[in-house]
């Protein structure tokens, strides 16, 4: 065989290796071949403008959210926290999307936020976390979470869970048009087990007093992927909202939260609701 020849041959071989080698990868480690259509997603939504305002979001301090172009964060309404303008960014490059912030339009597209509410931030779901046997029977919101808590998003979950036993799959991320999610993660020697539940809207958790969330509780839709009751439990307990998000008012798919000194009224299902002194109150 001359040199051309085996030359030739060593190609063939080479690329009948590689080729073995690609179908190995593929089978045991399947994700590897998602990475090029996640970072294509990625570079399409900050090249995007997902809220209309001019401003692509690579350069938008607030991607998700319209604002006024001259103000302290580029693309921020004015009046913005520094803790609003990264929930904000939060939200973006999410499975969220910016959807239904950044025009005011609900999933279902029949629900407008006001503008007075997008001034709020809000939180797509929440984590409690206690034991099961907890004497106190009460607590804090472990997490508010502008996307999902335990929301798998590489490379490592935005809002983890405590421990991270329940990250990943370990709840249904279903976006509600009516009513709001809370998840649980119930503390165990070994792995903590993991439930989630819907509140209705016009439910408040207050960050002074502890609230019986149960009278809110939407009956029979406690869900836990792998099975687990004792998650239940904590959906008994009482529980205050965190300083840091203000009280929680549930509109329809979202914890609204009343930050700061700011005083807002909106409407839940015809209901007023009055944001003072980060407290909710229904009129």
């Amino acid at each position: 065989m001359n040199k051309k020849g085996e030359m030739i041959w060593k190609l063939i071989t080479l690329a009948l290796a590689l080729f073995v080698l690609v179908a190995v990868i593929g089978a045991f480690f399947p994700s590897i071949f998602d990475f090029g259509d996640t970072v294509r997603g990625e570079i399409f939504q900050i090249d995007d403008d997902p809220d209309q305002d001019d401003i692509k979001g690579a350069a938008d301090e607030c991607p998700c959210t319209a604002g006024d172009y001259a103000s302290t964060y580029r693309g921020c309404p004015a009046e913005f926290t520094l803790e609003q303008k990264n929930a904000d960014k939060q939200k973006h490059n999410s499975d969220t999307g910016c959807g239904e912030i950044k025009k005011g339009v609900h999933d279902s597209g029949e629900f407008t936020r006001t503008p007075e509410e997008q001034t709020l931030p809000h939180y797509r779901s929440l984590e409690i976390f206690a034991q099961d046997d907890d004497s106190s029977k009460q607590g804090i919101i472990r997490r508010v979470c502008p996307t999902w808590v335990g929301g798998p998003t590489a490379p490592a979950p935005l809002c983890a869970t405590e421990d991270n036993d329940c990250d990943d799959d370990e709840y249904v991320y279903t976006p509600l048009t009516t009513d709001c999610w809370i998840m649980a993660s119930e503390e165990d020697p070994v792995s903590n087990d993991c439930g989630q539940k819907q509140f209705k809207d016009g439910a408040i958790i207050s960050t002074s007093t502890f609230t019986d969330i149960n009278e809110d509780a939407v009956q029979g839709t406690y869900h836990s992927v792998d099975g687990e009751e004792d998650p239940k439990i904590l959906f008994t307990y009482k529980w205050k909202a965190p300083e840091t998000s203000g009280s929680l008012l549930c509109n329809k798919g979202f914890w609204v939260g009343c930050k700061g000194s700011k005083e807002v009224t909106i409407k839940v299902n015809g209901a007023e609701y009055d944001c003072k002194t980060q407290e909710w109150t229904k009129k």
